[in-house]
This record gives C-alpha cells, sequence and structure tokens, in this order.
C-alpha cells in the first residue's frame, strides 16, 4: 500500500540506482526518486509505503500512475506531500526567533557526540580528538568561517562531500544551511538568490543524493521533518519544539543533526545581511546567537 508521493516527482522513466533497507533509489537525469518506509517519511521526491517492497527493479510513472516493475498504480486516490517550506512575513520573525532559541538549546543538548553540533557548541570540539576527526573537525570550521564572512562559493567548496555515509556531513550540512537562507529570505524580505546560486553551484558534486537534497533545499523544498520543525518553531510551543527537534536528529546516524545545524548557520550568516537598522533582525540574531 502507498501512504502517499512528493510533488517534485517527474513523469518519465528511471533507471536503478541504490537499494537500502529503507529505500530504493532510482535516478533520472540526475534527481533520485525513493521509495521509502513511514519511518523515512514524506519528502519532495519520496514515495511512501506502508510497508516496505521487497524487491523493485524498474521505477516509472506518467500522468496518471506509478509503475513498479509489472504493477500499475493509479495516482488519483493517494495523498501528495507538498514539500514548499512555509512562508512566514517580518511580523512572525520575533516568534520564529524565539523558537530557534529553544531549537538551538534541544539541539545541543540531544544530538550525537560526532555530528556538526560543535559549530554550535564549543565544548563537544574535545570530541573530535584523533588524526582525522581533528582534520574533519579543522575542514568544517574553515568552510564555515567562510561562509559566515560571505565567501559563500570558497566555504560551500571546502565543506562538500567532507564526512563519511551515504550523504556526508558536509552535504547534509549545505542542504540545511540553504534552507536557512530560503527563511531568512522570507522572514526578512532580503532577494538572497544569488548567493543560494554560489552555494549550490559550489556544493554540488557526484554524490547523486547530496546533489538532489542540496538542489531541494535551493529551491525551499523540503521533507515532512524539516517542514515540521520549521512550523513548530513558529508556534512558540517547547513541547513540539523538543518533539519535532527530537524526530530530526533521528534521521540517519548524525545526518538530521547535521541538516538542523545548517539550517541554524544558514539563519546566523544571512542575518548579517538585514539591514543594521531592522530591529527585528538585531532581534533575531540575539536570539539564535
Amino acid at each position: 500500500k502507498i501512504l502517499s508521493y512528493g510533488d517534485l516527482i517527474e513523469i518519465g522513466e528511471y533507471t536503478l540506482h541504490s537499494r537500502f533497507k529503507y529505500a530504493i533509489n532510482f535516478e533520472k537525469k540526475g534527481n533520485i526518486v525513493s521509495l521509502v518506509n513511514s519511518k523515512v517519511g514524506n519528502g519532495p521526491l519520496t514515495i511512501v509505503f506502508k510497508k516496505m517492497p521487497k524487491t523493485v527493479n524498474k521505477f516509472s510513472c506518467d500522468k496518471r500512475n506509478f509503475y513498479f516493475d509489472d504493477i500499475k498504480f493509479s495516482k488519483k486516490n493517494l495523498k501528495k506531500y507538498k514539500s514548499e517550506i512555509p512562508i512566514f512575513t517580518e511580523s512572525c520573525a520575533k516568534r520564529f526567533s524565539e523558537g530557534a532559541r529553544e531549537f538551538r538549546v534541544f539541539l545541543c543538548k540531544y544530538s550525537p557526540a560526532d555530528s556538526l553540533v560543535f559549530l554550535l557548541d564549543k565544548k563537544r570540539e574535545k570530541n573530535f580528538n584523533n588524526g582525522f576527526k581533528k582534520e574533519f573537525l579543522k575542514r568544517i570550521m574553515e568552510g564555515v568561517s567562510d561562509l559566515l564572512l560571505c565567501d559563500f562559493e570558497k566555504g560551500a567548496g571546502k565543506i562538500k562531500g567532507v564526512g563519511f555515509g551515504l550523504t556526508p556531513s558536509g552535504d547534509d550540512f549545505l542542504g540545511g544551511y540553504l534552507l536557512g537562507v530560503n527563511i531568512i529570505e522570507r522572514l526578512m524580505g532580503l532577494k538572497l538568490g544569488k548567493i543560494k546560486d554560489e552555494i549550490c553551484s559550489a556544493a554540488l558534486g557526484k554524490n547523486a543524493i547530496s546533489n538532489t537534497f542540496i538542489n531541494c533545499s535551493k529551491n525551499a523544498f523540503a521533507g515532512e521533518k524539516v517542514n515540521k520543525l520549521i512550523y513548530s518553531l513558529h508556534s512558540q510551543d517547547k513541547a513540539k519544539i523538543l518533539k519535532e527537534t527530537k524526530t530530526l536528529i533521528k534521521s540517519g546516524h548524525t545526518s538530521g543533526s547535521d541538516i538542523a545545524t545548517g539550517i541554524l548557520c544558514g539563519l546566523i550568516a544571512c542575518l548579517s545581511l538585514a539591514p543594521a537598522h531592522t530591529r527585528t533582525a538585531k532581534r533575531f540574531h540575539r536570539s539564535v546567537n
């Protein structure tokens, strides 16, 4: 049974890319569509099954149907997940900044020791105490320093592909960072398209899964776990913020925490681009720093 599907899935034929316990990935022109279970959840390019299919080797879709091997599923009665991140106005910024402060506290408290949360909590740097880990920490910190200095292309280029896993920590961070840029763009009424273009062009590499996530983030599309978190920040409900933070953190080993760290760093960096006299920007900056 299919529970839902993402709103960015393009019509056409896809080829098998990779197969994992909770995801079967298909590719078309560099874009990945993933067949997942409800634990992974909704995303702009996911098809969510109640129970993961044991084997699917071919996938395609047209305007009305999905095709898995030789089995056809009509889209007619399926739920379509809408992936665009929430649009808030500057009048929402005070509420959102207070929620972001709580989010930062929870992220630093509950994230894995080897996540990129050391960027928000200096005490965590002690967890990176051997040769490789020290070099990893140094590389990430240099790249983020460049981003904060508005050298976006150089910073993204240093971070791209850094780390282990299906999607390296650096790629997860950059996708989150782009989401943070989009949030500030909407909250403060800024035009940050050039910044997003620079980051994205430097961030894209040979990892099709990372590239798909980064492109979606650049264009303000995100998975349900991220969007629920963003909504919770505006709600100012501490229990809800804690719940959604923990849910995102549980995505992968460090992926959720690395994405979340990127979101906060994107917020912090792009606030500096808001007009200096904007009281809302100053208040927001104090909240998340």
